[in-house]
């Protein structure tokens, strides 16, 4: 059940990310439209990650997860909404995404949490194998799907992702235990509970490198692409430099560390 869920909630992502994006520059026809709807998706991430994590530390992951989920599929009705009365302005979209962006920022760590507890300690590397593994399916089937799905119409896509949510929310409500840690207790999220999975990066060389060198490598590459389509070859050389550069030092880093 928890491949089926993760599978679901990743496709219905990838696939809205896919209908809305061609719906905005349809209705803008602006490149930088593309890159406000990544935006307003990452700065809510960025902003909510630690207390989010918190959270899924310290209260039922499941009902975190459900609603979550739940918030996710009010998203792609809202949308649905905004495509059947047409849009001349992508600013509700943003706002939106946005909504989209709170719920992914919970989701996300919530969800990674939340796996450890539902399978035994013997089989946990497998399931993080198969867990990694129906994520990578799912950024690859997903667009490829919300893509051949869209030519039916962006409601269409909206409708269905809604549908493969709701599907989620039910699976989720339908777990039976692993919500909560046991030795854990629901406690105020303080500046040392937030800030003690920083430390703890910070502490270990080898993962601080590895994690930095991910980041900037996604970011400056893409920028590097959306800058290039955007027809700013210098800009997106200059970006694609930085992200060669990133790569070089996360590699002293991690060699060193």
């Amino acid at each position: 059940m928890v491949r089926r869920l993760a599978l679901l909630a990743s496709l219905a992502v990838q696939m809205q990310t896919v209908a809305v994006g061609w719906q905005v520059y349809e209705v803008t026809r602006d490149p930088l439209d593309l890159g406000l709807i990544g935006l307003s998706q990452f700065l809510p991430f960025v902003l909510l990650v630690l207390p989010a994590g918190h959270l899924a530390d310290s209260h039922d992951r499941r009902r975190i997860l459900a609603v979550c989920f739940a918030v996710e599929c009010l998203c792609a009705l809202l949308l649905l909404a905004l495509a059947a009365r047409g849009m001349d302005s992508a600013r509700p979209v943003f706002a939106v995404m946005v909504l989209f962006g709170m719920a992914r920022a919970f989701a996300m760590p919530t969800g990674q949490a939340l796996l450890p507890n539902l399978v035994p300690r013997a089989q946990f590397g497998t399931a993080v194998a198969l867990n990694s593994s129906t994520w990578q399916i799912s950024t690859i089937a997903g667009p490829a799907l919300g893509g051949f799905v869209y030519l039916l119409g962006a409601r269409t896509v909206y409708a269905t992702v809604a549908v493969l949510l709701a599907l989620a929310v039910a699976m989720v409500l339908a777990l039976r235990g692993g919500g909560v840690d046991a030795g854990r207790a629901a406690g105020s999220p303080g500046w040392q509970s937030l800030l003690s999975g920083l430390r703890f990066v910070r502490s270990k060389r080898l993962v601080l490198g590895a994690i930095s060198l991910d980041l900037f490598a996604v970011l400056f590459g893409g920028v590097a692409a959306a800058a290039w389509i955007g027809g700013e070859p210098f800009l997106a050389i200059m970006a694609a430099i930085g992200c060669l550069m990133t790569v070089w030092v996360g590699a002293m880093t991690l060699f060193r560390g």
